[in-house]
């Protein structure tokens, strides 16, 4: 954390925490010691500060802002956010993560989808769950970011045990999300926080349900496994192995319904 509010992990990328505030404080949460803190929050000296070091980082070409929920903030103070930004020639793309589509969608408003339009692109990073999220409501939000505010829309989800643990629950959400106008783009492991354990899925049964989703829906709707390694190593994909065995000149295969295909090379 070079500066405050700003965590640089990746050569080309920084997460900026602009709010340390939630609409609902979800138990699984990474950073549940940081919520509700307010000596924790980032004022206004600490974002110029923030917007001189990516200034002075050629190197970073997508700034993500985070929190807590940066939607917590006005839309005029997350538009003078975007401005800035946008003005840093070397940053290719701004990313927003939030969870307010899901916990208070009514946030989602014709002012604030003119900021991003103002902005674009822009992409959103939601936090969808389970199918039962996906409201009406909400979808009529998601629908507003993407036709009124021009957004890309994602959507990561962190796999939770008796929540989503199943390829029935799976499937029914990355379906859902992706007829919303969102594209599944993480489902992670969940991360080692102190109360949560009983949330936790054994990492070889998210491989499993990830090789059993892959041959029963759409590549579209099929999102990328990851851990976020505990102490800062970020995060990686946790494959899911179809390569049985490798002969003298073919290779064996095994697909989602547990059938063998041999190959050539």
């Amino acid at each position: 954390m070079p500066v405050k509010g700003v965590t640089h992990r990746y050569p080309d990328r920084a997460l900026w925490y602009l709010s340390h505030v939630c609409a609902v404080y979800c138990r699984f949460c990474t950073r549940k010691r940081k919520v509700s803190q307010s000596s924790q929050t980032p004022d206004g000296e600490d974002w110029k500060q923030a917007l001189e070091y990516f200034k002075s980082r050629p190197e970073i070409r997508e700034v993500i802002l985070s929190g807590g929920d940066p939607l917590n903030l006005s839309d005029s103070k997350l538009d003078f956010l975007l401005s800035e930004l946008k003005r840093i020639p070397h940053i290719n793309q701004v990313r927003i993560h939030t969870r307010y589509p899901v916990t208070l969608p009514m946030r989602i408003t014709p002012e604030f989808c003119a900021v991003l339009r103002r902005h674009f692109p822009v992409f959103i990073v939601t936090h969808f769950n389970h199918p039962k999220e996906l409201t009406d409501f909400s979808r009529e939000k998601i629908r507003m970011l993407v036709q009124d505010g021009s957004a890309t829309v994602l959507n990561q989800s962190v796999l939770l045990k008796g929540i989503n643990d199943s390829v029935e629950t799976l499937v029914e959400l990355f379906y859902g999300l992706t007829s919303a106008g969102i594209k599944p783009y993480y489902l992670h492991h969940c991360d080692e926080v102190y109360g949560s354990a009983h949330f936790r899925v054994p990492i070889s049964k998210g491989v499993e349900l990830m090789k059993s989703i892959r041959g029963r829906i759409s590549g579209l709707c099929v999102p990328l496994y990851v851990v976020d390694l505990t102490g800062g190593g970020g995060k990686v994909p946790l494959p899911a192995e179809y390569l049985e065995e490798e002969k003298s000149s073919s290779y064996v295969f095994r697909n989602y319904r547990g059938d063998l295909y041999e190959i050539g090379y």
